[in-house]
């Protein structure tokens, strides 16, 4: 039962030089990716550790077995004071290939300018 990786940012913030990400991703096999790349500003960081989340709305929508698929990373950014500065250069995606999808409040977020 093999699909494309699909995925979507629910929430992106910054504090006191950290940058926390938080939303769902489904890799091929239906289940969270080991590992997944954030990309912010000039840098790219392999993110094999995370926080995984329940989400059984995710479950619910896509028809999965399981609601493990909820990813929050935290990474350090002391060079971001903004989320302004990193808005054209955002994304997170699955090694595979899927970029996932921005929720519109994060969007609208990193448009916004300081």
């Amino acid at each position: 039962n093999d699909r494309a990786p699909v995925g979507f940012v629910d929430e992106v913030t910054l504090a006191d030089g950290r940058l926390t990400v938080r939303g769902w991703a489904v890799s091929g096999d239906g289940r969270l990716p080991e590992c997944l790349h954030l990309q912010f500003g000039s840098r790219t960081v392999v993110v094999d550790r995370f926080e995984k989340q329940s989400r059984p709305d995710v479950q619910r929508h896509i028809g999965l077995e399981h609601a493990l698929v909820g990813f929050r990373i935290e990474e350090e950014a002391p060079e971001v004071t903004g989320l302004a500065e990193i808005a054209g250069d955002f994304e997170v995606y699955d090694p595979k290939g899927a970029s996932f999808r921005l929720a519109g409040t994060v969007a609208k977020a990193l448009a916004q300018t300081p």
